[in-house]
């Protein structure tokens, strides 16, 4: 896992439902006390709904709903080894 700071966008397209939500994440990974553990922590920075930034709302009401595939995201676009 490629240690440091990682910038990137999450993108849901539901093209059924006709949106698209665009998230802006930061993903922090450091080095880990315990060699098979890493120390990561990722912090939205923007979200938009359709081009309209719900931040906000994102925050209050989807954040523990998508969390998890955006750790997972992340992991997998920024795994290379240095």
């Amino acid at each position: 896992m490629r240690q440091g700071i990682h910038t990137g966008w999450y993108i849901i397209n539901n093209m059924d439902e006709q949106y698209t939500i665009e998230i802006e994440y930061t993903y922090k990974v450091y080095d880990s006390q315990f060699k098979e553990e890493i120390d990561e922590d990722i912090q939205i920075e923007q979200v938009l709904i359709n081009g309209v930034d719900l931040t906000g709302f994102y925050y209050d009401y989807l954040d523990k709903d998508i969390i998890d595939e955006l750790y997972d995201y992340a992991r997998d676009s920024h795994s290379e080894i240095e």
